[in-house]
């Protein structure tokens, strides 16, 4: 039996914040990541949910989230009123290892051109401390900051780079599925800049 390994990688792009929890491995490669295999993906069924947590935060990213827990003395102020839309990718079945097999090649995918193929499923708004929780079925969804629809996210700041990430995670001992998902996405802040001529 082939055993895949799911991990969850971390990308910056011009200063903003990016999930892709994506990376698998064939059995027998170097790697440092959770198992996926057939066992642990039976437990699984396309009715089941998982939640999404976002943490929204001003600045710029530092460190990874690589299991999608909750994290202490995360760096930055928190953002209330920050609007996230959120995308399901069709046609991919998690509760398979066909799936997860579909879910690897979007490595290197531009989450813009996978919303164009994507069901959207709801917005979220950040609230009490910069939190947005979205609860959804298990499968692959992208997270694209609306900057349009937000109301503090104006003028000195860059929205935060969608991402793409799978619900659930797996736990970091393999054995079992993360279904509370957290994520940190941060805003760069673009000061301006003044010349006199």
């Amino acid at each position: 039996m082939k055993k895949i390994a799911h991990t969850s990688m971390i990308a910056l792009t011009a200063g903003a914040f990016a999930l892709s929890s994506l990376g698998m491995a064939v059995e027998g490669v170097a790697q440092e990541t959770a198992p996926v295999n057939t066992n642990l993906v039976s437990q699984l069924d396309t009715n089941d949910e998982a939640k999404l947590t976002i943490h929204k935060l001003k600045g710029n990213f530092a460190g990874t989230n690589k299991w999608g827990t909750v994290q202490k003395d995360v760096a930055g102020d928190p953002m209330d009123d920050v609007v996230f839309d959120i995308y399901r990718v069709k046609d991919i079945d998690l509760s398979t290892i066909d799936g997860w097999k579909k879910y690897d090649k979007l490595a290197g995918t531009d989450p813009n051109d996978l919303i164009a193929k994507a069901e959207k499923v709801g917005s979220v708004t950040t609230a009490n401390g910069g939190i947005a929780t979205f609860t959804g079925k298990v499968g692959v969804y992208v997270v694209k900051e609306n900057l349009g629809a937000s109301t503090t996210v104006k003028g000195t700041y860059a929205p935060a780079a969608p991402f793409i990430t799978s619900l659930p995670f797996t736990t970091q001992d393999g054995t079992n599925w993360n279904k509370d998902v957290h994520v940190y996405p941060k805003n760069d802040v673009h000061a301006a800049e003044k010349k006199v001529v």
